[in-house]
């Protein structure tokens, strides 16, 4: 009897690692393991966005990756379960970045990392690396994560997705449900073409500025999240002055 139940464990520590299966840093396996219906052909009414809607990446920046569903007056899209992933755009050696890639960068390092809010609806997958999941099937209508952007010289990188509708039905990186965004290109010049006026505000000097969130449910209601924890303040990039600045 114990050798049969030896065997049993076995065979199911093999079926568990053959389902979910992940090489070269990319989750290639992403169909939902419990539907048996055909994808939809298009995004069912869910999309991808980068927080704002950059065309391109910085090097090193956090960006803020949200997927949510269509809203009119009387519906809203809602989903139940999903998977995330980023991935490096393929290329032929003969990209612009290749320069300035560092020889030790592999693929998986040219996608970024993932790094998560803190909510209760999101997690890392347990099969695939940077890869982001629901914690359980009740219905939401949109998920936040963070993405650290890769390093100088990783070229393109696609966001896709894979969506199941609370009805059941499903789709996989169609239409709006897949995002591409490429590096920067950061235009070279020679010092003779940098001719700056000189700045006279040379001493160092300290601000100090106050963040006060007046946005409510009440006072402005559209687009209000249907999560207290997804409520945060935009991006702040930087800051600057005029010339003239005394």
């Amino acid at each position: 009897m114990r050798k049969k139940e030896f065997q049993f464990d076995v065979v199911v520590l093999v079926l568990l690692s053959t389902q979910f299966h992940s090489s070269n840093g990319k989750c290639e396996i992403r169909e939902p393991p419990d539907l048996t219906n055909s994808p939809e052909k298009d995004d069912v009414g869910f999309y991808l966005t980068v927080s704002g809607n950059p065309k391109t990446y910085t090097p090193g920046e956090l960006y803020t990756v949200s997927l949510q569903g269509d809203k009119t007056q009387f519906i809203e899209r809602k989903f139940r379960e999903f998977l995330l992933v980023v991935d490096p755009q393929e290329d032929d050696g003969s990209s612009i970045f290749d320069s300035h890639r560092p020889p030790s960068m592999d693929a998986s390092g040219r996608g970024g990392s993932f790094q998560l809010l803190g909510d209760v609806l999101t997690r890392f997958s347990d099969h695939c690396t940077n890869t982001v999941t629901q914690t359980s099937s009740v219905v939401k209508s949109e998920i936040q994560v963070l993405w650290m952007a890769p390093p100088s010289g990783s070229g393109c990188v696609n966001f896709k997705t894979t969506v199941v509708e609370e009805s059941g039905l499903w789709s996989m990186d169609k239409g709006r449900l897949s995002l591409t965004l490429c590096e920067e290109k950061v235009a070279e010049h020679s010092d003779l073409d940098d001719i700056n006026e000189p700045c006279c505000a040379c001493e160092e000097a300290k601000y100090e500025v106050t963040f006060e969130g007046l946005w409510s449910e009440k006072t402005h209601p559209k687009n209000f999240p249907s999560s207290r924890w997804l409520l945060h303040f935009s991006d702040i990039i930087g800051a600057s002055h005029s010339a003239d600045y005394r």
